[in-house]
């Protein structure tokens, strides 16, 4: 069920509220991490979360450990409202044009279009990143510092970092910009324009960067979770683990 245009409003109308949306959206959080967050006592912060619960912008649910109470988490609810005026479906308009599509094309086709369509989508926003911040080589800490620190946000919410390394990172996402129609196609979004995009950001970066995903947020596992090596420092490692091997015999 929709959430009612009124209660969105009155869920935004207080900026703090927006804020702790944003909060909210990198990644699932506890009542406890929102209050220390903004300064506000448990109370407080649950009384601003309950508009954001109203408007279905977000949800709760429990997590249980083995012992003592469950911990509640507050995370983005899926069905986040556009809010434009006049009202524009594009999500309804998505799904109409990739339902028309899977119909119309092969499996493979579909799959072959989707990929070249994330491609390119993957090489020109790179593309742009690059002319904008300034970027003559993509390293890894570029990669590190402009996308996933500047532009990946925008699209996603916080990025969390689990590991850095000077060769690889891995980081996490737990929002997407196709959340809903991803998880309703998942073969199309999630495997092919998805490695399409990934595909077109090494190409982007003239292949010194590759990016494998290990975990995908549609098929329920939580979150994306992504994996970037240095494939320049990859590929001088195998060259002298080779050189070494040759040598021993």
């Amino acid at each position: 069920m929709p959430a009612d245009e009124s209660d969105v409003y009155r869920a935004l109308s207080v900026k703090a509220r927006l804020e702790m949306l944003r909060f909210i959206a990198g990644r699932p959080k506890t009542i406890q991490e929102v209050a220390d967050r903004f300064g506000l006592t448990q109370f407080t912060a649950r009384y601003h979360l309950r508009f954001l619960e109203d408007a279905r912008m977000i949800k709760r649910y429990e997590v249980r450990g083995r012992r003592g109470k469950p911990r509640i988490y507050y995370a983005i609810s899926g069905r986040t409202p556009l809010l434009t005026y006049p009202r524009r479906e594009y999500q309804g308009f998505s799904e109409l044009l990739l339902s028309f599509l899977t119909n119309k094309l092969s499996k493979d086709d579909l799959k072959q279009a989707l990929k070249e369509v994330g491609r390119r989508l993957g090489r020109e926003r790179m593309e742009e990143l690059a002319a904008r911040s300034g970027i003559e080589s993509w390293t890894l800490q570029e990669y590190r510092e402009h996308y996933l620190g500047e532009a990946l946000p925008q699209e996603v919410g916080e990025v969390e970092m689990v590991s850095e390394a000077s060769d690889r990172l891995v980081f996490r996402v737990y929002s997407c910009p196709v959340q809903e129609l991803a998880q309703k196609y998942p073969d199309q979004l999630c495997t092919a324009m998805e490695q399409g995009i990934r595909e077109g950001v090494v190409e982007a970066t003239g292949g010194k960067l590759a990016i494998v995903r290990r975990k995908s947020l549609a098929r329920g596992q939580g979150y994306c979770e992504f994996e970037v090596s240095n494939t320049v420092g990859q590929q001088a490692l195998e060259t002298a683990e080779e050189e070494t091997s040759r040598a021993a015999h």
